[in-house]
């Protein structure tokens, strides 16, 4: 999704941010994950055809609401 991204703040003070709720969903999925998991919602998994992504039940996401959502990979965590 579209997001904005670029140099917030002040002269005093300007930080690289990326805000949107693009952001807010990735970082909703990201939480919601477990150790190792990269979680990808259902747009994602259609654009990038992936094929291996596994589906799971859907997400009710803070902010957000119902999600579908996949988990991609799942890496061990040492």
């Amino acid at each position: 999704g579209r997001v904005t991204a670029g140099a917030l703040g002040s002269a005093s003070r300007l930080e690289y941010s990326a805000v949107g709720s693009t952001i807010n969903l990735a970082a909703r999925l990201c939480s919601s994950a477990d150790d190792g998991e990269i979680l990808i919602d259902a747009r994602t998994a259609e654009q990038g055809g992936h094929a291996a992504a596994i589906e799971r039940r859907s997400l009710n996401l803070k902010g957000i609401g119902i999600v579908d959502h996949y988990v991609l990979a799942t890496m061990r965590v040492a």
